[in-house]
């Protein structure tokens, strides 16, 4: 596995954490300060001087360029279904993402599918 590889899975195991944080802890927890925070240097660590990060969803798995990352993880394929059905097929990180914005975007993946399509999907529940 080369270096963006598994930086790549790094980032994902990152932000699956974030993700459980967020459905787990109260809003001004440390443990969810601490795990979204994580998250968003992974970010800019995997980001660098270059563009910001994103993956394209699919319903059991995330990719990168074309590659698959994290390939045999179940663990991203049930994190990638979260995603999938809320009808997402790419995520993007910018690397100057805050941590705010990063909750407030794990807050409403949070939310039952049914209830972001009917808000008009999570576009929409962004803005």
């Amino acid at each position: 596995m080369g270096t963006t590889a598994k930086k790549n899975v790094e980032l994902l195991i990152e932000l699956s954490k974030a993700y459980k944080a967020v459905q787990f802890y109260p809003e001004e927890h440390p443990a969810l300060t601490a795990a979204i925070r994580s998250a968003i240097e992974c970010i800019k660590t995997n980001a660098g001087d270059g563009d910001d990060i994103s993956f394209l969803v699919t319903r059991s798995a995330f990719e990168y360029n074309g590659e698959v990352v994290g390939k045999n993880n179940n663990s991203f394929a049930l994190f990638a279904k979260e995603f999938f059905s809320r009808n997402i097929s790419t995520i993007f990180f910018m690397k100057d993402v805050t941590d705010e914005e990063m909750t407030n975007f794990f807050q409403i993946l949070s939310q039952d599918p049914k209830s972001i399509r009917k808000a008009g999907g999570i576009e929409a529940a962004l803005l």
